[in-house]
Formats: structure tokens, sequence, C-alpha cells
């Protein structure tokens, strides 16, 4: 993945959003798609490693590491990335939707 297209993907959810002012201040709405997508897919796996971990195995079998498969860090660590890249996106475009509104008025 080069490094346009990855930008692209993490600030396609601040482009998503819908920023309004009103007199209270400015308020935001995020894209609910990309959201529940991105927790669903975390919840997902860890209950997939939760059952393959407190699910029926050989009796001379040790159980697995719960968090330590490779795919669940890879969730967690792109969950934790966009959430990140959002809260930082949102942040810059409220200030900068922030000082526009003061501007006008």
């Amino acid at each position: 993945m080069d490094l346009c297209s990855e930008y692209r993907w993490r600030t396609s959810g601040v482009r998503l959003t819908r920023f309004d002012s009103t007199e209270k201040g400015v308020f935001y709405t995020p894209s609910t798609v990309i959201g529940i997508c991105l927790t669903l897919l975390l919840v997902g796996r860890i209950a997939y490693r939760a059952v393959t971990f407190f699910g029926p195995r050989a009796p001379n079998q040790p159980p697995s590491a719960l968090f330590q498969s490779p795919v669940t860090l890879l969730v967690f660590g792109l969950t934790a990335g966009y959430y990140l890249s959002y809260q930082t996106g949102v942040l810059l475009r409220g200030r900068k939707f922030q000082t526009v509104g003061a501007r006008a008025t």
C-alpha cells in the first residue's frame, strides 16, 4: 500500500463526517458505516479468539494464548490507528470549520 492511498483511507472517515455550526457551538456526526464495520471486525475477532481459547480441545492440549495471534493484533492496530487518525482529523477540521464560521459572523 503506497502512502497516498493510506492517507486517503485514513482521511475518508473525516471526509464523510458532517459538521454543523449552531449558536451553541460546532458539532459533528461521524459516518456510522465505517465505525460499525471496524467495531464489528474487532468484536468478532475477539469473540473468535475467546471461543478458541475457552472452547473444547483435546485432553492433553494446553490452552492457546488469547492475544498472541498476529491477526488479532492486526485488527486491533487497524481499529486503534483509524480512530486515532480520525480524532486528529476531526480536531483539525473542526478548528478550521470554527474559524471560518467565526469570520462569517
